[in-house]
């Protein structure tokens, strides 16, 4: 028992070593499926494991190998991550070859984590088979393990898919709403439109009803300035000037005469006192 322990212990060192090496030097090797290579690996890891861990007694140390093989695909798909990243520091972005091989390592994680999970379930259900526990629900819950992961994932997915679905009636209920908005706006233009060109149609014709009184009012005006023309060159002929000069002068000679009348009045009163006396 312990050689065989010792023995699991040897071969998943082994395997791991030459999946890295594998990984690493992949670009080397020729081939159309050389992706596919490390998956082999833990196919063949996992084979040896079954085999060595199918009559174990020790069933926690068998589940710790059977869960090995897993552990030895996600170590793959780690190390085809790394080696990616390098690879792009390495050769930059810019190079369009940097991203086909991008490609290539992430093929190789992923078919490495997929053939982890798958195997161990497969070597765990063989393991376990014949292998009564406490409970019929646990040892079916042990052999569909796999169908549980799946079921689980898909009873997810279904409410993710739900959710998406009521987003999406809500977002056409809202498209809807925003429509019948639209609608009620481009009416409102329109009454707004025929209520617009009626006003100015009725105030054209406004207008024209008054195009002869106004035409009537401005030939007046014109008249009446060409009247307001014609006295004011008359009185710019006629010696309205002259006459008043001979009215200011008059008044003058009127205004000295009045003086004159005044002091003639004056030495009479004198003369009239003194006779009194």
């Amino acid at each position: 028992m312990n050689h065989r322990k010792g023995f699991l212990n040897f071969i998943f060192a082994l395997f791991a070593g030459t999946g890295i090496f594998l990984i690493i030097r992949i670009d080397a090797l020729a081939g159309e499926y050389r992706f596919l290579y490390p998956s082999v690996l833990i196919g063949i890891h996992a084979l040896w494991v079954g085999v060595l861990t199918r009559k174990m007694e020790d069933e926690a140390f068998a589940e710790h190998h059977l869960d090995s093989v897993y552990f030895l695909g996600f170590l793959f798909t780690l190390v085809s991550l790394a080696v990616m990243f390098t690879r792009f520091q390495q050769t930059g972005f810019e190079d369009g070859s940097a991203f086909t091989g991008a490609l290539f390592y992430i093929g190789i994680s992923v078919t490495t984590s997929i053939g982890g999970v798958l195997l161990r379930n497969i070597l765990r259900g063989a393991y376990l088979k014949g292998r009564p526990r406490e409970g019929a629900g646990d040892w079916e819950g042990d052999e569909g393990g796999t169908l549980a992961m799946i079921r689980v994932y898909l009873e997810e997915r279904t409410e993710t898919i739900r959710n998406v679905e009521e987003r999406e009636r809500e977002y056409a209920a809202c498209l809807e709403r925003l429509n019948e908005s639209l609608g009620a706006f481009s009416r409102t233009l329109r009454t707004m439109q025929e209520d617009m060109n009626g006003q100015s149609l009725r105030f054209i014709q406004a207008l024209s009803g008054q195009e002869e009184p106004l035409g009537r009012a401005a030939g007046e005006l014109a008249r009446f300035g060409q009247a307001a023309d014609r006295i004011a060159a008359v009185l710019e002929r006629s010696p309205v000037g002259d006459f008043d000069d001979r009215i200011r002068s008059l008044n003058g000679d009127m205004g000295e005469l009045d003086r004159v009348v005044e002091a003639v009045i004056g030495l009479l009163e004198n003369k009239v006192e003194r006779m009194k006396v």
